[in-house]
């Protein structure tokens, strides 16, 4: 994604505001600056002035941007998304000069914090150039000195724990700084309406600020990218960029223009840039100062939920919600995952009372090769992954998780027979990627009580067919993919059986994968619908034991059959029929 000036009002603005945007106060960034200190905090100004253009003279070239399109108008700035393009913006080494003129800028920083601990504009611009350089540690040590309002100096304890991937510390830090605002700040700070679309941002906005806050948790939970990563890093995301709008505000910054509203919403809704260029225009341009182009970090997603998820999170459905629409209200990019997609997976339910076991094998390498055709993994796994069952903000819910050492797994746990958010989420460190599934599942719905089959789970393996649930976990298969002439294994369990019981057993496959001509003669109707590509049956002892009896088979379609396949598992006892279904697509070896 990259930022630039509207072309219309590019040329003006950068030269007509530079001087003023770069040299003005900042009354609510200086604090109470004694009279002996005033001196010190305008020579600072001045230095940081000299800072940032000294950046602008070596900032790279990129051809001029007149007559391009713009996704996004806001303000005197054009938005648009290169995500489609062939390569990502990396951006390039710093040069020396710049990385020396920082370098002094904050030991002139470092050493007016001493003199002047109080300042909160001094030890803003510290946090600032020291997080750009990635002096993270250097920042958490030096957020300590601060000793200017304590909101302020807990909301830059947050900023700096966030760069450095401690969502949970960030968290922490940045609820404190809340709770010590002043009202009428705290609830700039809490305003999501800038994050939200449609209905749900008019109702919003009709609410006060007190009123908002059961609000504000639904969208938050939701929200949060990861729930096998510690903390909620959407929300500290914003608290963050709340804080780099304070850092901007009234200070020297890379475009060279001032900091106004438009600056402000762009950065709440898709954060701060990670890099920019000089535009070198195309033909005669009415500046001879050219506009700056910022470049936002590559693979950022939607995680702020749409308005119908926070209406009734019920709604959310598998592969319902759209990670990468093309320009969303707003981006995040987690940094431990250069590549995040929608996790492959299944998720079978087996009945247990007033509980039920939830089983979820899943399959990021195959996920990723959909959504990430030209990756090639470069490291080994290294991951995190887990399963996530909660149905409500604030709700402890269930969190199982596992380390893995393959990007295809099996995580499983009990949980209440209630209707509830699930997750399933891997994050490989080592190849900086992540999956997740996250969708509302109805617990009881899919465990009925009764005469009852469960889902079915497919296997992995079929060397040894498993005899209970126990032996079959970890055999859970990710994917419903088989490749043509492999066994496709099937485990199951049947409830509500009388001790003895002989129930007959009948499995049909049927082919989903019809031609054109299939389908219009069984439409006439000419050809008989539903005609099986396979039918197995038996009766025997199904071995229950407490009402619960289970059992795995494997079936072998032709080598020569390739598509999508539906099989329906039937069993009948004392008259009851029960039925489970699931399909499975066969492709070619």
């Amino acid at each position: 994604m990259m930022l630039a000036p509207a072309p219309l009002f590019a040329a003006t603005l950068v030269h007509a505001t530079l001087i003023a945007a770069q040299v003005g106060p900042d009354p609510g960034l200086q604090g109470q600056a004694l009279p002996d200190s005033e001196a010190t905090v305008a020579a600072l100004r001045a230095a940081q002035v000299r800072f940032e253009r000294t950046r602008q003279r070596h900032l790279p070239w990129t051809w001029g941007f007149s007559g391009g399109r713009c996704d996004l108008i806001v303000g005197r700035f054009c938005y648009w998304d290169d995500d489609d393009s062939d390569e990502g913006w990396t951006p390039p080494e710093e040069p020396e000069d710049v990385a020396l003129a920082r370098h002094e800028l904050l030991a002139r920083l470092d050493s007016a914090s001493v003199r002047l601990p109080g300042d909160r504009w001094i030890h803003g611009q510290r946090m600032r150039y020291m997080v750009e350089a990635a002096r993270y540690h250097d920042a958490f040590w030096a957020v300590r000195e601060c000793r200017a309002e304590p909101h302020w100096c807990d909301a830059l304890a947050g900023y700096v724990l966030h760069t450095m991937g401690d969502f949970r510390g960030a968290d922490s830090a940045f609820a404190r700084a809340l709770a010590a605002m002043p009202e009428a700040v705290r609830c700039e700070w809490t305003d999501l309406s800038v994050l939200l679309d449609g209905s749900l941002r008019g109702r919003y906005g009709n609410l006060g600020c007190a009123e908002r806050d059961s609000l504000n948790a639904l969208v938050w939970w939701l929200a949060d990218p990861s729930y096998v990563i510690d903390g909620n890093e959407r929300r500290t995301e914003h608290y963050a960029r709340h804080v780099v709008n304070r850092l901007f505000d009234g200070s020297a910054n890379p475009y060279g223009i001032s900091w106004g509203r438009d600056n402000r919403e762009l950065v709440l809704r898709y954060g701060w840039a990670i890099g920019w260029e000089r535009e070198r225009p195309r033909g005669a341009g009415l500046s001879t100062r050219p506009a700056v182009v910022g470049h936002h970090a590559d693979g950022a997603l939607r995680f702020v939920p749409p308005p119908a998820f926070v209406e009734s999170p019920a709604t959310i459905a598998p592969d319902g919600w759209e990670l990468d629409p093309h320009v969303p209200r707003s981006r995040y990019a987690p940094r431990y995952a250069a590549r995040f997609t929608p996790l492959r997976h299944r998720l079978v339910l087996f009945r247990r009372g007033d509980s039920a076991v939830a089983v979820a094998g899943f399959d990021l390498e195959e996920s990723l090769a959909v959504s990430h055709p030209d990756r090639r993994r470069a490291q080994p796994t290294r991951a995190i992954g887990g399963l996530t069952v909660t149905r409500a903000p604030g709700d402890s819910g269930k969190t199982i998780l596992h380390a893995y050492s393959s990007p295809r797994g099996v995580v499983s746990a009990t949980v209440p027979r209630v209707a509830a958010l699930v997750g399933i989420e891997i994050v490989d460190h080592a190849d900086s990627s992540a999956g997740r599934a996250r969708y509302w599942v109805d617990v009881p719905a899919r465990t009925p009580d009764g005469f009852a089959v469960s889902e079915m789970l497919l296997l992995s393996s079929v060397d040894s067919l498993p005899a209970t649930l126990a032996e079959a976990i970890p055999l859970a298969r990710g994917s419903d993919r088989f490749a043509s002439g492999e066994a496709i294994g099937i485990f199951w369990e049947v409830y509500g059986l009388a001790a003895g019981s002989a129930p007959e057993v009948r499995i049909t496959v049927f082919d989903e994968g019809k031609g054109f001509f299939r389908r219009a003669a069984e439409w006439i109707g000419v050809a008989e619908d539903d005609r099986p590509a396979m039918r197995l049956g038996w009766e025997g002892s199904a071995g229950a034991r407490d009402g619960l009896a289970p059992r795995a088979v494997s079936v072998r379609l032709p080598t020569d059959d390739t598509g999508r396949f539906r099989i329906r598992l039937e069993i009948e006892a004392e008259g009851q029929i029960a039925v489970s279904e699931t399909e499975v697509v066969v492709r070619k070896q």
